[in-house]
């Protein structure tokens, strides 16, 4: 055992080595004189042919068969060591450790108690994740409950017994030991059932309540682990891991999703991962549900490549007051007063911030470049006076209702997603001749300087526009309006959907960057700075212009998301 041990660490730091010689990881070191990018994750799509699949590093349980060890003890094993020699492409699902032998789900029955087990060329770490019981070795005899972690020494010969009123669940971690290794003489336990909540495990979000395990305390090979929480909506900080570490994780309890490179993935307890070793392929653990997450983290720290790399870290610092505040851009028109701007009932979406470029005082007023942004009502059986637009176009995207809009001689229909684009100079009435309320969300902009507006209306349909692009790894736009088709200051009028169970490219956007998203007719999910966000129908957010507070929109829902879309990029007045 112990001459595979080194064999295996010796392979380890030999593929790793051999990876960045031969120019073989997904991504290669920075260059003298580049720097990393703090403010976004690489944005190119998820391409198979040059990177990890990480799903190959996603494990749960139940795809292996229950063996019964140590008399009564049925155990599943998650992790396996790695098939192959390449710990960035393992050659089989589960089978990526390369610092430990497994990792095993194991339930002790009530009232059960092991046969003795010595331990000879390893040691086993206990993580109890519900029930109590004794631990018993010789003479020791130690009360284990739900979050106490275990360390059981090469040479022990232990026993365990549960002793509760329900299954005995852990997570056992099977280390090896390798040559010249002195063993601790007893069993070593931890419990937290006292101990307080803290920050201490960084990353925005991960909580720890102290006693990592770490090599001093016994550990042969394993650097240190420890039990982790996350609260509610909350997100850890998307980082990466260089050749010749071994980061594990596994999820005890709670509903827990997983940035994974660009892959997104909802894990059930039971399951564990690990981060490709890649050096960019970052990864993010999440809370975006409504009760505490509890997870398990263990590490082999022993870098082979100590370079940076370009994209795969967002900023660690945890978020501070002098950020913005991601609250202050989000609104709705059902927090504001409502006003008649020709004949149309509008509410704002967003207002114009009072200082341009200043940090907002007022929530929602947060504007710089773009007119107004509201949300509009046009009454049942009502026709509007005939409008002239005077130096400002108007976007009208048709939510729910139907009417029709008349200006230069010709009628067109409007319904949910059609999308009007209304130029300046030209006289136009909205007919609403129906029973039902026509609702809108309303978009103006101001026409720039030596601009030529259009001569006639433009309206699109989002299910029958040709011209559509994907981005930022999952967007699928739909795009109505571009400069081309006669936006003045905007850029991208688009309908956006979200895929099912997606993550986007968390990504920043400068001072003289103007993107708002809407919700259509569900919910929206996204990250904003270092938070997460759910909003529902009604809602918008605007990505603050700093430079610093990335966003991304994802989606948990087994449904595509529909949101309304806008964005200007060059700051254009």
């Amino acid at each position: 055992m112990k001459k595979i041990t080194i064999a295996v660490l010796l392979c380890l730091i030999a593929c790793s080595a051999a990876l960045y010689a031969q120019g073989t990881l997904p991504s290669q070191p920075l260059k003298a004189g580049e720097e990393q990018d703090l403010f976004q994750l690489d944005p190119k799509p998820f391409d198979p042919a040059k990177e990890p699949d990480s799903d190959m590093f996603v494990s749960h349980y139940s795809d292996s068969e229950m063996k019964v060890t140590a008399g009564c003890l049925k155990e599943w094993q998650i992790v396996y060591p790695l098939a192959g020699d390449d710990p960035v492409y393992p050659e089989e699902k589960g089978h990526y450790a390369t610092s430990i032998t497994a990792l095993n789900y194991a339930v002790l029955d009530v009232g059960m108690k092991t046969d003795p087990e010595r331990l000879s060329g390893r040691q086993k770490i206990l993580y109890i994740a519900f029930g109590s019981g004794e631990i018993v070795n010789g003479s020791q005899r130690e009360r284990i409950e739900q979050d106490a972690m275990i360390l059981v020494p090469e040479n022990a010969n232990y026993t365990i017994e549960n002793t509760g009123s329900r299954e005995l669940v852990m997570y056992v971690i099977v280390e090896p030991v390798p040559d010249g290794f002195k063993p601790r003489a007893d069993i070593l336990v931890r419990h937290f059932t006292e101990a307080s909540f803290g920050t201490g495990g960084g990353h925005w979000a991960h909580g720890t309540r102290g006693g990592t395990f770490r090599q001093e305390d016994g550990l042969a090979t394993i650097t240190g682990m420890t039990p982790v929480w996350y609260l509610p909506m909350m997100l850890g900080q998307p980082h990466a891991h260089n050749p010749g570490v071994e980061e594990i994780w596994f999820v005890a309890e709670g509903d827990f999703h997983l940035l994974l490179g660009k892959q997104f993935f909802n894990l059930a307890p039971g399951t564990a991962y690990k981060v490709p070793p890649t050096g960019s392929l970052s990864h993010s653990n999440m809370n975006l549900g409504t009760t505490p997450l509890r997870t398990f983290w263990l590490m082999y720290n022993r870098p082979t490549i100590r370079e940076k790399f370009k994209y795969g870290t967002l900023h660690p610092n945890p978020p501070t007051p002098d950020e913005s505040n991601p609250d202050m851009y989000i609104s709705s028109y059902k927090e504001h007063y409502f006003n008649t701007v020709h004949s149309l009932v509008e509410r704002p979406m967003l207002k114009r911030n009072n200082e341009k470029g200043a940090r907002p005082t007022e929530r929602g007023n947060v504007l710089n470049y773009i007119d107004r942004y509201s949300h509009a009502y046009m009454m049942a059986h009502q026709r509007t006076v005939p409008i002239t637009l005077e130096n400002t176009q108007e976007v009208y995207y048709i939510l729910s209702g139907t009417a029709t809009i008349t200006g230069g001689g010709k009628t067109y229909n409007l319904y949910p997603g059609a999308c009007a684009l209304v130029p300046a100079g030209l006289e136009f009435v909205i007919d609403n001749a129906t029973e039902e309320i026509l609702e809108m969300y309303l978009v103006s902009e101001k026409v720039t300087a030596g601009f030529t507006p259009n001569k006639e209306i433009l309206v699109r349909d989002e299910k029958t526009v040709t011209v559509r692009h994907k981005s930022h790894w999952t967007y699928e736009s739909h795009v109505l309006f571009g400069r081309a088709d006669g936006l003045s200051q905007l850029q991208n009028v688009a309908m956006v959907e979200i895929p099912p169970n997606s993550f986007s490219q968390p990504h920043s956007h400068d001072e003289k960057v103007e993107e708002v998203w809407s919700t259509i007719d569900t919910g929206m999910e996204f990250m904003l700075g270092k938070h997460v966000r759910k909003i529902e129908p009604g809602y918008c957010y605007m990505v603050p212009p700093d430079g610093k507070s990335f966003h991304a929109t994802y989606n948990t829902t087994g449904k595509t998301v529909r949101t309304f879309y806008f964005g200007m990029y060059d700051g254009t007045e």
